[in-house]
């Protein structure tokens, strides 16, 4: 069975690394507008903006956000699950055959 799906290169590294190098990014991201929200709003004298996800429809943008056990969280957990085990056998930099830096710690570690 794991022949089908290329075992070799089910859930390399290379692909969790990449994963966990991206994702954090749109955390940044929404970190940063709050604090700028919330500078301009002190400024200004007024309230904070609310914190948590977002209201209305927004809300499912970021399915990532509702609690765990949801549809929606368990949804995202999945997909991330796929990328993981898919990843390398959809594209080839997620294998690891492509890194970067796979020579320099080869060398580090040949000493």
């Amino acid at each position: 069975m794991w022949g089908l799906f290329g075992g070799d290169r089910l859930g390399h590294v290379p692909a969790l690394l990449w994963q966990q190098a991206a994702l954090p990014l749109f955390t940044v991201i929404r970190r940063l507008g709050y604090a700028r929200a919330a500078l301009a709003a002190n400024s200004a004298g007024v309230s904070p903006p609310a914190r948590g996800p977002c209201a209305g429809r927004r809300r499912y943008l970021a399915p990532w956000r509702f609690p765990r056990g949801s549809l929606l969280y368990d949804l995202v957990a999945v997909l991330n699950i796929a990328f993981l085990a898919a990843g390398p056998w959809l594209y080839p930099l997620f294998s690891g055959s492509s890194d970067p830096f796979r020579r320099g710690l080869e060398r580090l570690v040949a000493g």
